[in-house]
């Protein structure tokens, strides 16, 4: 299932501004989670909540390797019951990083046909 980035940085802000705990239709063991653009301030918050919920969770970001880049998420995931990988940011080819999971972000719909 895609769904466009949009719909979830507005899902987002209702959740932690909110202060709501919501129900997700599906659990840990049904698959991982795919959030393009891990580093971003909406995805930190949407990982921060897969994390804590205890999902797998795949990051695409521009540059695996920089470690700083990704230094909050780790402390997330060493804190957290979930865990978290990164994968270089290919919207349109690298399918992988999607295979098996339940859902994944998108900026828009059309990137993944």
């Amino acid at each position: 299932m895609v769904v466009p980035m949009v719909a979830v940085t507005v899902a987002v802000a209702a959740l932690f501004f909110s202060g709501a705990q919501p129900a997700l239709a599906y659990g840990p063991e049904d698959g991982c989670v795919a959030i393009t653009g891990a580093t971003g301030f909406a995805a930190g918050h949407m990982i921060e909540l897969l994390l804590s919920r205890g999902y797998e969770v795949r990051g695409t970001v521009r540059d695996p390797s920089n470690k700083a880049k990704v230094a909050h998420l780790d402390a997330l995931a060493d804190k957290l019951p979930g865990s978290i990988t990164y994968h270089k940011a290919d919207l349109l080819a690298g399918p992988e990083v999607y295979k098996d999971c339940l859902l994944y972000t998108s900026p828009s719909p059309r990137d993944r046909g």
